[in-house]
């Protein structure tokens, strides 16, 4: 074998080496852009479903009950109202 051949062969084998350790990178990418994938699904999901509880917590029949029941507030009395005038 001659130099030429080893150097040669050297190069094809350094070749082959980065091509695997590129390949494996490439699959260790692809996973972890899988995993923030459904990450970013389940995220999504959990913010749906806060905004239909936020939207449920704040209507105004469910404020004004609890008003009524845990501060015992009521609407005012006609007597109790004062037009204000600019």
């Amino acid at each position: 074998m001659t130099r030429f051949d080893a150097v040669l062969l050297g190069l094809v084998v350094a070749s082959s080496v980065m091509l695997v350790q590129t390949k494996h990178e490439a699959r260790l990418l692809y996973l972890a852009q899988e995993n923030q994938n459904r990450r970013s699904m389940r995220l999504d999901v959990e913010w749906r479903q806060l905004q239909i509880e936020r939207a449920t917590l704040v209507t105004q029949d469910r404020v004004q009950r609890l008003a009524q029941e845990k501060l015992g507030l009521a609407p005012p009395r006609p007597e109790q109202i004062i037009p204000w005038e600019r």
